[in-house]
């Protein structure tokens, strides 16, 4: 690529008479005084500043003045020996010097002596210029120094001529280490260019002043040439230290060092750049439309008569049409006939230098074509020729001159648009306007509605004074075909059409092909040829507000430090509003609007505009809080700070991505959780993060105990926690509306769902906006929820709720996934554990009947191994003459699919034979599908030995209780107390201790054989005649009628010490205590029969619980009404209204055993208390005991 550095000076040299500006370079650094003067003409053109320091005299005057300043400075007999010297040095050739020495008078006043010496610069006389160096005499110098004066004027022509370059020339000595490796460059020689920009340099290195030349490559460059000695050229972009652009070098070996000239072409550059961009534009907007373009130069003979014209230019819908065959260069004539037929209307428009345009008709490509075809003079004997492929209209046009019939001329022949006119006259059968009559598709595109029957004049207002009116007139009276283009202001819009109407009846029939789109592409192409590349973009910013992206022009607005601070916005297209939300921007700054742009924003518009190049990025805006999609380039020259800016809102796209990241991340989260409560807790604040919210919480909803318990939260730690238990009647719309769907709420203050209850219970959780996402799964009335909260207002998105929505679920799959998983593995644990270690045989089955488990009880009894007890193998330690009984059964129940029950004697691991009760069960599921088997054998020996014995005392002990019984029953009827429970417990305690006696003799005879399964059975003889002995000590209680021991005790002590004696129930069962108790809560009471009562309730509370999961709460208090009261509350079965007034009755029990005495015996005691009692109770909610003493005077 040619620069100022290689074609235009390597082929150049300038003349001396032209040199003046580089003298100038070179002479204001000399420590010389130097003038530049003609001898013919007496003139001075150059001095510079040391003439007004040696001497006193200003430059300026010295130019005004010419030779007779120096004459005036010089003693009087040195002036015609000066102008002596100066003759002859004028008559020296090229390049020779003439010295002398004369006195002058220095601006002290005083005389001095200078050596002077006059170098001829011209090529010949007279045109001859020179260069006097006025050099003020030194002390006398070394006989060598003396010696060298005679190249002086060589040095300075050479410094001249090295500063008369407005490129750098630089000479640097290489600079090794003590191998002899060059480690860095010296300057011992620069230009005044060079000094400009580098400063005084000469002896400094080159690495420590410009360290980038090592980066770019240049310092190796320089080593390579010294090393050798091939010179180096090349263009470089160097953006280090001072410099920032591109730059031409050539480097060339000097001694042991380089020389360098270096010119700048950057502007070059930018301006190659600026050309390029103009001209691709050109070709885009040239190749856009589908018409065929081709500009052509005529060719003339000596005579200067066109014989033919030569292609320069055809777009890209001419190659295509061509089937990209390129004419470039090639004569008009080579398209054969059809050049030849189209010759004189080509000529015609050089000729006349107007326009013609014509439809013809051509064998093209071996088809039979129409084109419409333009031709538009241009400059310097060239036109630019456009063609349409009209074959499609033509033929229709051919068809409606062919067939006159209506329906067909409308509708057959083309999609153009297409009309019949009827002619309506005056009295005076003139045509005084048309009357629709009918129209195809294409003609209703510019109507609004029906327009058969209507008249033209009330379509088309004012249409009866345009040229369209009179041509159909002349159509119509005349007959002749209309065949025109026409221009016309059609619903508010200029437009061109394609007329084209032939005579139908009295009226015509109209076909209009708009062709505005044509007429402007060739009348944009005509102007965009007429201007300078440079300014197509300019010229086209239009274009864009077709577009859906936003653009904008903005200019950049810099401080007195040149950085960016502002946008000042020059041009918007109509998107820009949509994608921003900002209107009326035109003309003003991003300041005035207080849009706090962001720093990288200018940073980005910043670098289009100093360094040219185009950006293309994606980044937030906080002021209208969106994404954006950017494409940014400048417009013009840097000095203007223009850049065009295309934009696309990227905003809903950018949240997706940001949502679809977070669910990826949230689901593997979510994975790696097992435990229930974590996979609450732990997406709770992922989700509050995300979406930055100020509260995130689980709950669960249970609608039939007017209650949600908040499970897991997340919250800002200025929020209180909520965890635990609210009443969902304080929520009341809230609630109902979690029922059935998603609940959203932007600001609960302005809601009118909501009542103020509701309201005020949102406010005391500080929840201002909030969602509710609800799982419910089957048809249970629990409901499980997620809730995303802010304390202050906020406008839900529907991808948040989306959002919410899917974490909600995802959460719920996965805490249900976990719970059951912990379920089976607890179960299956429990099993196993409880397998090992219950005394019986233990084994599962598959559905076909093979073994696959045996616990540790089996093995040890068998003796046998894993692999030998798989299969049928247990069957072998079967007793021989049990085994076809008991396979018998177990084909009949695999057959069945029905559990059997049998006994037989197991062979042990010892070799004895010992009976075993064996069940088998059948596990199924929902379906009725066998599963597997289940089974135990449990060791009956001992019980065999001792059932007959057992037999006879159970028999007695049986007969004697029914016996009891029946007479308690009789005795019933009469009364309660007295003899006859004396009688009972005297008739029933005989027999209880012959029992207990005999008990204790079989236990000792047992005592060396015992075993699990005798321990077993002699603990339920002994709990049998401990609980009739507590029947009869309970039944006596109610008939005593001993003086009650009164006196003044703690409510607290007296509960604490019951809760005692109740610990072992409480221990068995795992049930929770929780217990408050209020100061100085005294009673006056019979301690032990009071603590009796309060046991009792314990107990019943403690029976009508669940095992692990229930809560007692005990509270002792006082209330205003003067009384102390104990309140036992337990969370068990409940009761209904019958069972709440029988509890109380004598022997009225719903338990499976016990006589129902208990609660009789409380009340009774509580009576003799002065005390109240009363019950509340719900089936599934628990019971509550509530018993009021007087309060105790202090």
């Amino acid at each position: 690529m040619p620069t100022p550095t290689d074609r235009s000076r390597s082929n150049h040299t300038p003349s001396p008479l032209q040199a003046t500006a580089p003298f100038q370079a070179m002479a204001e650094l000399s420590p010389d005084l130097l003038l530049l003067a003609n001898p013919q003409t007496r003139t001075i053109t150059y001095a510079n500043q040391q003439l007004r320091q040696q001497l006193g005299y200003a430059p300026e005057a010295a130019l005004q003045q010419g030779f007779s300043f120096l004459e005036e400075l010089l003693k009087p007999a040195g002036r015609q020996a000066f102008a002596a010297h100066v003759q002859a040095a004028a008559s020296l050739p090229e390049g020779k010097q003439r010295q002398w020495q004369a006195q002058l008078k220095g601006a002290n006043g005083h005389w001095h002596c200078f050596s002077i010496c006059c170098t001829a610069l011209g090529a010949t006389a007279p045109s001859q210029l020179l260069l006097l160096t006025l050099r003020r005499q030194q002390p006398p110098l070394p006989q060598e120094a003396r010696q060298s004066t005679g190249n002086i004027g060589d040095d300075q022509l050479l410094r001249a001529t090295i500063d008369s370059s407005l490129d750098m020339i630089q000479v640097f000595k290489a600079v090794r280490d003590a191998k002899g490796t060059i480690i860095d460059f010296e300057w011992i020689l620069i230009n005044e260019t060079s000094k400009k920009i580098f400063g005084p340099v000469v002896g400094q290195c080159l690495l420590q002043h410009n360290p980038g030349v090592k980066k770019e490559g240049i310092f190796d460059t320089f080593v390579r040439v010294v090393e050798t000695g091939i010179p180096d050229q090349q263009e470089r972009y160097y953006p280090h230290e001072q410099f920032k652009g591109w730059y031409y070098q050539s480097v060339v070996k000097f001694d042991d060092g380089v020389a360098t000239t270096t010119a700048d072409i950057t502007l070059l550059k930018q301006a190659q750049q600026d050309l390029l961009q103009s001209k691709t534009l050109l070709q885009d907007v040239i190749d856009a439309p589908r018409i065929g373009m081709a500009v052509y130069k005529a060719l003339r003979n000596e005579k200067g008569e066109i014989f033919d014209f030569v292609h320069e230019f055809i777009n890209r819908a001419s190659l295509e049409m061509l089937e990209g065959e390129d004419f470039t260069g090639k004569p008009f004539s080579a398209h054969g006939e059809n050049a030849l037929v189209q010759l004189p209307q080509f000529i015609e428009v050089i000729e006349s230098g107007k326009r013609n345009n014509y439809v013809r008709e051509a064998d093209f490509l071996g088809q039979k074509v129409w084109f419409a075809i333009t031709n538009s003079p241009l400059e310097g004997d060239r036109l630019l020729h456009t063609w349409e492929d009209v074959t499609e209209r033509k033929i229709a046009e051919q068809e409606i001159r062919e067939n006159r019939n209506l329906i067909k001329t409308v509708f057959d022949v083309s999609l153009n648009p297409i009309a019949y006119h009827k002619a309506v006259r005056d009295t005076a059968g003139e045509i005084v306007d048309f009357e629709f009559q009918l129209e195809n598709r294409e003609a209703r595109k510019y109507a609004l509605e029906n327009r058969t029957g209507n008249r033209y004049s009330e379509a088309y207002p004012g249409i009866k004074d345009t040229i369209v009116f009179r041509l159909y007139c002349q159509v119509v009276e005349t007959g002749k075909e209309l065949n025109t283009e026409v221009q016309l202001k059609l619903m508010g819009r200029e437009r061109w059409f394609h007329l084209m109407a032939v005579k139908l009846g009295d009226g015509l029939v109209a076909t209009a092909l708009d062709i505005t789109e044509r007429i402007l592409s060739q009348e944009e192409i005509l102007r965009l040829k007429e201007e300078l590349a440079q300014k197509a973009t300019d010229k086209y910013y239009s274009i864009f507000n077709a577009i859906d992206e936003g653009f904008c022009i903005y200019e950049v607005v810099y401080d007195d430090q040149e950085t960016p601070t502002d946008l000042r916005w020059l041009e918007v297209n109509p998107a820009y509003n949509k994608q921003t939300g900002l209107e009326g921007v035109v003309g003003k700054l991003h300041s005035e609007l207080g849009l706090a742009t962001e720093k990288y924003w200018f940073n980005a518009f910043d670098q289009v505009v100093k360094t040219g190049d185009t950006v293309r990025f994606e980044n937030w805006h906080e002021p209208t809080q969106r994404w954006y999609h950017v494409y940014a380039s400048r417009i013009g020259q840097a000095e203007a700070r223009q850049v065009a800016v295309v934009f696309e809102d990227i905003t809903k796209r950018k949240k997706r991505e940001k949502q679809q990241a977070f669910l990826l991340k949230f689901s593997d989260t979510l994975r790696t959780l097992s435990n229930e409560k974590a996979i609450e807790e732990t997406p709770l604040q992922m989700l509050a993060e995300f979406l930055e919210l100020d509260r995130a919480y689980v709950f669960v909803l249970y609608p039939d105990d007017d209650r949600a318990v908040v499970r897991a939260e997340h919250r800002k730690g200025s929020l209180v926690s909520i965890l635990g238990e609210v009443r969902m009647s304080d929520f009341p719309e809230t609630v109902r509306q979690i029922e059935d769907q998603t609940i959203v709420f932007n600001d609960i203050d302005g809601d009118t769902r909501l009542s103020d209850l509701n309201r005020t219970s949102l406010h005391a959780v500080d929840l201002q906006a909030f969602i509710c996402a609800s799982v419910r799964k089957g048809e249970s009335n629990v409901i499980w929820s997620l809730a995303a909260a802010t304390a202050t207002p906020r406008v839900w998105t529907k991808e948040e709720v989306e959002l919410i929505e899917i974490v909600a679920e995802r959460i719920w799959a996965a805490a249900e996934r976990a719970r059951a998983e912990a379920a089976l593995q607890e179960s299956e644990a429990r099993f196993r554990t409880l397998a090992d270690a219950i005394p019986q045989l233990i084994w599962t089955n598959d559905a076909a009947g093979r073994a696959s488990y045996f616990n540790q009880r089996w093995y040890q009894y068998s003796g046998l191994s894993p692999e030998t007890s798989a299969g049928p193998g247990w069957q072998a330690i079967v007793h021989p003459s049990d085994a076809p009984a008991a396979k018998e059964k177990w084909q009949q129940a695999l057959a069945q699919g029905a559990s059997f029950e049998t006994e037989y004697r197991l062979r042990n691991a010892t070799g004895a034979y010992r009976w075993h009760l064996c069940r088998t069960m059948p596990l199924k599921d929902n379906a009725g599908n066998l599963l597997e088997w289940f089974g135990t054998a449990t060791d009956i020996e001992d019980r065999k030995h001792i059932e007959e014995a057992l037999a006879s005392y159970n028999q007695l002990l049986e007969q004697q209780v029914e016996e009891r019984t029946q007479a308690l029953l009789e005795a019933e009827k009469l009364s309660v107390k007295g003899h006859m429970a004396r009688t009972i417990a005297h008739e029933v305690r005989g027999p209880l201790v012959n029992i207990n006696m005999v008990l204790e003799l079989l236990q000792q005879e047992q005592a060396a054989t015992k075993t699990q399964a005798t321990t077993t059975y002699f603990d339920i003889i002994g709990k049998s005649t401990r609980r009739i002995e507590a029947f009869i000590t309970e039944l006596l209680s109610l008939t005593k009628n001993q003086n009650a021991a009164f006196a003044v005790h703690s409510l607290q002590q007296l509960v604490k010490e019951t809760l005692t004696k109740a610990q072992d129930r409480l221990f068995l069962k795992h049930i929770q205590v929780e217990e408050t108790y209020a100061k100085d809560c005294q009673v006056k009471a019979d301690p032990e029969k009071l603590k009796i009562a309060i046991l009792n309730i314990f107990h019943n509370a403690i029976d009508a619980m669940e095992a692990h999961k229930g809560v007692l709460r005990v509270v002792v208090r006082k209330n205003e009404q003067r009384y102390t009261a104990l309140l036992i509350k337990d969370n068990g079965c409940g009761m209904n209204q019958e069972q709440l007034s029988k509890m109380f009755d004598a022997y009225y029990t719903q338990k499976p055993s016990g006589l129902g005495v208990g609660l009789a015996n409380v009340r009774s005691i509580l009576q003799s208390h002065g005390a109240r009692i009363k019950v509340e109770s719900k089936p599934g909610a628990g019971t509550t005991f509530m018993i009021y003493f007087d309060e105790v005077e202090q």
